[in-house]
């Protein structure tokens, strides 16, 4: 879905007011996608999979599905769980003139839940509740009690976003190379990328060794995100928009059928599957005070994706 906090507005749409880099360091490739040399051993792209601007969220997917919000794939038959229990509640409620509700395409995806996961085969309720319910996983699985197991920890090509939508060479980023990002930029958080309302972090190609994996946060404190002891070295007074570097909105997730924490936190998939549960994927989080790339998030949520090459 792209979606964009319309804090601001325009006359124009915002994607013309905004170059998302400004200097030598962004290129394209073949598919016409922009990207921006950090220094690292990828190169990231300048806005999100499905976005038409830096300060757009773009799409939103669950890990290892390939087809966003409100759009249909008729790969995931989970999806008709919820549009018919939608079908359901809409002719209860309003009787006769639910014949002038009508949901399209019962694959479409609209709910993010194990329900209407595309590799969620089966959920077996804990026995009395107070515990979290079995889930049965028909892909991506390394634990018998959560159906078989291949043992696969990363995203295959056919089941990479941004592979599958963008194709030439942008894959959805590892784990390894989110943390990169983390370790070895300077992060400054904005409540308003460039004016535009849009709250998020801007990451910089450092142009200090020291000021690798510092991070100025909404209050404007700098020290090392997830490492308790702060930093007494000022450096926001180095970097400026005209400096190399990416933007990361805080475009939130998708849980159930509401999109949380809009403008306030982003969650960013990688292709790594969790080394603690086969239920969750590794994802870039971003929040007003930090940002760490250790994260959990249960495969079944709707986050956004940042390309690499």
């Amino acid at each position: 879905m792209k979606k964009m906090l319309a804090i601001v507005a325009f006359s124009m749409p915002l994607a013309a007011f905004f170059s998302c880099g400004d200097d030598d360091s962004v290129g394209s490739n073949d598919s016409g996608e922009e990207y921006v040399d950090l220094g690292l051993s990828v190169k990231w792209a300048t806005k999100n999979l499905g976005a038409s601007s830096c300060v757009d969220y773009g799409d939103y997917y669950a890990w290892a599905e390939t087809v966003p919000y409100e759009q249909k794939d008729s790969t995931n038959l989970n999806n008709r769980h919820y549009n018919y229990l939608k079908n359901l509640a809409e002719e209860e409620k309003y009787g006769e003139k639910f014949k002038n509700y009508n949901i399209n395409d019962s694959t479409v995806k609209r709910y993010y839940w194990w329900d209407t996961y595309k590799y969620c085969d089966g959920i077996v309720p804990i026995q009395g509740g107070g515990g979290a319910n079995t889930i049965y996983l028909s892909k991506y699985n390394y634990l018998e009690e959560n159906g078989p197991v291949d043992g696969v920890m990363s995203l295959s090509s056919s089941d990479d976003a941004v592979v599958v939508n963008l194709g030439g060479n942008w894959r959805t980023p590892t784990h390894k190379e989110a943390q990169e990002l983390v370790n070895n930029c300077y992060w400054c958080y904005t409540s308003s990328y460039k004016g535009s309302g849009v709250a998020g972090y801007i990451v910089y190609k450092v142009k200090s060794a020291d000021d690798m994996g510092l991070v100025t946060n909404v209050y404007g404190v700098t020290n090392y995100g997830e490492k308790a002891s702060p930093v007494a070295t000022e450096v926001t007074g180095k970097y400026s928009l005209s400096d190399t570097h990416i933007f990361l909105p805080m475009a939130g997730y998708h849980h159930k059928d509401w999109l949380y924490n809009e403008n306030t936190a982003g969650s960013y998939w990688t292709k790594t599957l969790n080394d603690e549960t086969p239920k969750g994927a590794f994802v870039l989080y971003l929040w007003e005070n930090s940002r760490y790339s250790s994260q959990n998030m249960l495969r079944q949520y709707g986050c956004t994706i940042r390309p690499v090459q």
